[in-house]
């Protein structure tokens, strides 16, 4: 039988677990709401969904050793459901700026290393 201390902590990571699917649903959301083909939609989506699940799966098997019974999905569900109603009102407009933020750092770099490249080939080309 498992101990009061550890259910509760396997309740406590269920919920974070959920929370957690929630922060991803809407950097998905951020990403790809522009989508605009079926197939690719479709196709993210699929990804998404595997993704996340192997995150979560990832994430209950290091904090409770993936003990998973009707309650852990129970407050994956309402730690989700907490995210979404409570905290993504105010998260999503900082989640969008992050995310921006860091794809316009890759796009910097990358475009810096393009640059650092074509000016190493063409002084090989003189």
């Amino acid at each position: 039988m498992i101990g009061l201390d550890r259910q509760i902590s396997i309740l406590f990571y269920s919920f974070i677990s959920g929370i957690m699917f929630g922060i991803g649903f809407d950097v998905y959301r951020i990403l790809f709401k522009n989508i605009e083909y079926k197939i690719f939609k479709i196709i993210l989506d699929l990804l998404y969904w595997v993704f996340m699940g192997l995150l979560i799966f990832t994430f209950l098997l290091n904090t409770q050793y993936a003990i998973l019974s009707f309650y852990t999905y129970f407050y994956i569900f309402l730690g989700s459901i907490f995210y979404i109603k409570c905290i993504s009102i105010f998260i999503y407009n900082v989640i969008s700026k992050l995310v921006f933020f860091i794809l316009d750092m890759i796009a910097y770099v990358f475009k810096n290393l393009i640059y650092i490249i074509l000016r190493i080939i063409n002084k090989k080309n003189y």
